[in-house]
């Protein structure tokens, strides 16, 4: 339903609701953009959590930016988190950047109350160089919003980085605490770098749990970081083949997906190829023949085994090929070539 209401319709439901002051929390993900809609908030000191979309593409800075200043205009008011939409970290705007300098002098100026430490001394909530609201890097030359730094997204609550409390999700890219946002029976998403939410792993289509054979910890099957070895028939992961080659540490044919872990030989079975850093099992190049297999070295490496393959259908095919070659070589036999 979100995704068919327009200007009109949300200013009427913030009219309608006496917004001003009793709205605590407004999420706006998933809604046509507006610029108009929210003019009921203007100069709310209510408004706790304010969420524009991280993915909305369309909204407006010049129409959004002066009812944002108007909540931290007055120094009652309650706003703890925001959320932008990440492209406006790629728009040059004097009134965003303004914008951005005041709400991250207003929370510094703030007790910052970090529910982590709990008023230990030793807590770095005053030792922290990093700003609550910033841009960063998504991919290389693409510049984002990061996620608010040090608050929940669903409690609000402060953590200091020491206390290691939050964690930014890799799906949603929302950081939460560990109390809103419960560790999950997935050994991989329990780490930092690719820690994801229950509420995303809820959402996954897949939500069964691979066992690793060696190490008995549990895997989500998104990861696909539990592979069952082509060869040994062992159900490992990542950790445990200690391999090096690729995102998923396995041999893993780019055709069929058949995959051998890094304690197993598999030079009879698949071939690695240093160009594109992918495998290919012989069983799909016999398969697939002459086709292109979208890598110069590939299609080199393929042609290769279907030339050896070929000469050993023909000597097989004729034993005493093989035989009369040998002895060729032995000089047991006089071979001279045939002129032009």
């Amino acid at each position: 339903m979100t995704t068919k209401l327009n200007d009109d319709d949300i200013r009427a439901l913030l009219v309608c609701i006496r917004a001003k002051s009793k709205l605590k929390r407004l999420m706006l993900t998933n809604c046509l953009p507006v610029t108009y809609a929210l003019q009921p908030l203007q100069g709310t000191i209510v408004l706790e959590k304010l969420d524009l979309d991280k993915n909305q593409q369309s909204l407006s800075v010049e129409a959004i930016v002066p009812f944002l200043v108007s909540i931290i205009d007055n120094h009652a008011n309650s706003l703890k988190h925001i959320t932008l939409p990440e492209v406006w970290a790629q728009r040059t705007s004097s009134t965003l950047d303004r914008f951005l300098r005041r709400y991250n002098g207003m929370l510094d100026y703030r007790h910052f109350n970090c529910a982590g430490c709990k008023g230990r001394e030793n807590c770095a909530e005053s030792a922290s160089d990093v700003t609550w609201l910033t841009s960063g890097m998504k991919h290389i030359g693409e510049e984002i919003f990061s996620p608010q730094n040090f608050t929940c997204y669903k409690c609000l609550r402060n953590f200091c980085d020491d206390s290691d409390k939050t964690m930014c999700c890799y799906s949603c890219c929302l950081r939460q605490c560990s109390e809103c946002a419960p560790p999950i029976d997935c050994a991989e998403c329990c780490e930092p770098d690719n820690f994801r939410c229950s509420l995303c792993v809820e959402d996954d289509e897949d939500t069964t749990k691979v066992k690793c054979e060696e190490c008995r910890e549990n895997y989500c099957q998104w990861h696909k970081s539990v592979r069952l070895c082509f060869v040994c028939n062992m159900k490992r992961c990542r950790s445990c083949t200690g391999g090096q080659l690729g995102p998923e540490d396995h041999r893993v044919c780019k055709y069929c997906s058949k995959a051998i872990c890094f304690d197993c030989d598999m030079d009879d079975i698949m071939v690695f190829c240093d160009g594109c850093a992918e495998c290919m099992c012989f069983q799909c190049i016999e398969m697939r023949g002459d086709a292109n297999n979208g890598c110069v070295d590939c299609n080199t490496l393929a042609r290769e085994h279907l030339r050896n393959k070929r000469d050993r259908q023909l000597e097989t095919s004729n034993p005493g090929m093989e035989a009369l070659r040998q002895a060729i070589r032995e000089g047991k036999i006089a071979y001279q070539a045939r002129g032009p």
